[in-house]
């Protein structure tokens, strides 16, 4: 259907417009379909017909591509974005079953502060706020120390009663050009840890998200570490073995992974890298009363035959 039709479009990170030129019919074609993809912000390759070639500038708004060479740089130059569509990554994330997700609940928000510097990262830092003003400062510090160089992040307050909110945009006024993208949400009501990671994830526009709440810290290679893993087995999600601060020195998340062992109880953190279409294919995560929404959500893709990675090495985090 029609109305559906920019949903449909935005599933995809390429739209193709091959026409013969010359050819009248072809000719004839208008520039809609360009335009139509842009609007859902997907880049267009097309054939030189006359349309296309007034629509499109060429290397700035979109490609033109007249033989088989030019069709493959035009490719080759738009690979650096996502590695697959995301419908297409839900196609293949589904698991052994093929269950439909539930729709993933994002609750109302509004931007409160945003700036894209426009460059091609990875991975996003998802920080849920909720009355965190002593510490939230320390957890964005440590995302900001990353060895990861292009890196983006998300930061949604769940409508905090003390300062936090401004406690972070007094953070970012002097340290928002570390990241390639900034972006500060409110939730419009208090929605609960679940489904303010949701609005995070919603809010984020690279391939992976890695969950840290705002009493949390990083290492400096966590983010690296995890993509170098995540991307190497081509897992659901990568955890990095996690080490307490403050009251102790337990260590957390530091097992292999076995789906069999979440069947006892949960001994994987938050704090891990998350494919965004993993996140998408089990619904997001739920809100459960107990409090244990990351377990909830790890035995959730671990139903549907998606598993973890875990990252070898020392603690590149810390709870």
């Amino acid at each position: 259907p029609l109305e559906r039709l920019p949903d449909e479009l935005a599933r995809f990170d390429v739209n193709l417009a091959p026409l013969e030129t010359g050819n009248p019919f072809c000719e004839a074609k208008s520039e809609l379909k360009f335009f139509e993809a842009a609007l859902a912000g997907v880049p267009t390759i097309a054939s030189p017909t006359g349309p296309y070639r007034r629509a499109i500038r060429h290397g700035e708004t979109g490609f033109l591509a007249s033989t088989p060479d030019d069709w493959k740089r035009s490719l080759d130059l738009l690979r650096g974005g996502r590695p697959a569509a995301l419908a297409f990554e839900r196609g293949t994330l589904r698991g052994r079953d093929g269950d439909r997700a539930r729709p993933v609940h994002v609750p109302d928000h509004e931007v409160v502060f945003q700036t894209d510097r426009l460059g091609a990262a990875e991975a996003t830092v998802v920080v849920p706020l909720y009355n965190y003003a002593r510490h939230v400062a320390e957890a964005l510090d440590s995302a900001a120390a990353q060895t990861e160089e292009r890196l983006d992040l998300v930061v949604v307050d769940d409508r905090s009663t003390d300062e936090s909110l401004a406690v972070v945009l007094d953070w970012l006024r002097s340290r928002s050009s570390r990241f390639n993208r900034v972006v500060v949400a409110r939730n419009k009501a208090n929605s609960g840890l679940a489904f303010t990671r949701n609005v995070g994830f919603d809010l984020s526009e690279t391939p992976y998200v890695l969950p840290l709440d705002a009493d949390n810290r990083l290492l400096p290679g966590c983010v690296e570490a995890c993509l170098r893993a995540i991307k190497g087995s081509g897992a659901a999600y990568a955890y990095p073995t996690t080490q307490q601060f403050g009251g102790g020195s337990d260590l957390i998340s530091a097992r292999g992974y076995d789906p069999v062992r979440l069947s006892n109880g949960n001994y994987i953190d938050a704090m891990a890298l998350v494919a965004r279409a993993a996140w998408a294919a089990v619904g997001g995560y739920d809100h459960v009363r107990s409090g244990w929404e990351d377990f909830d959500f790890w035995c959730g893709l671990a139903e549907r035959g998606l598993r973890g990675e875990h990252v070898p090495g020392e603690p590149l985090a810390q709870y």
